[in-house]
């Protein structure tokens, strides 16, 4: 299983139930968190909803971590290229990807991949795993809150 989370509600819902996911025995858990390499953004607007999600993410880092089933992987990309070329890397790795369906819309990350977003039913992200021939099979499974 893989996880996409870029900061929103729906990301977060994502998590949570990755998280709750985790608990299964015979489940083991990938969670990628894709970050834009320049600090700045991080950094200089953490608005309430971004520490909320840094908070969000230092709890669930804390739950897991005497989980062996669960793996937190921070990629850190310079455009939607490398966002891109991730999701590519990935193949055939995981079964279900969970992802949520509305992202950070001032992130820089995902104002560089909306231009290429044809469905919005999917999401900026569940779009690129549509378009991007990234050579997997696995199952999307979009969150909204």
């Amino acid at each position: 299983m893989w996880q996409w989370f870029s900061w929103a509600a729906d990301d977060r819902e994502a998590l949570t139930y990755t998280e709750r996911m985790s608990e299964h025995p015979n489940i083991k858990v990938t969670v990628i968190r894709l970050l834009k390499k320049s600090c700045e953004y991080n950094l200089k607007k953490m608005s309430a909803e971004n520490i909320f999600d840094e908070e969000t993410l230092m709890d669930f880092k804390l739950r897991t971590t005497y989980n062996k089933r669960v793996t937190y992987i921070q990629e850190e990309v310079n455009n939607g290229v490398g966002v891109v070329s991730v999701i590519r890397e990935m193949g055939d790795k995981h079964e279900l990807i969970i992802l949520g369906r509305r992202h950070d819309e001032n992130s820089p990350l995902i104002i560089e991949l909306t231009y290429f977003d044809k469905c919005s039913e999917l999401g900026t992200i569940g779009d690129i795993f549509e378009t991007s021939n990234y050579g997997g099979k696995a199952t999307l499974l979009l969150m909204q809150q």
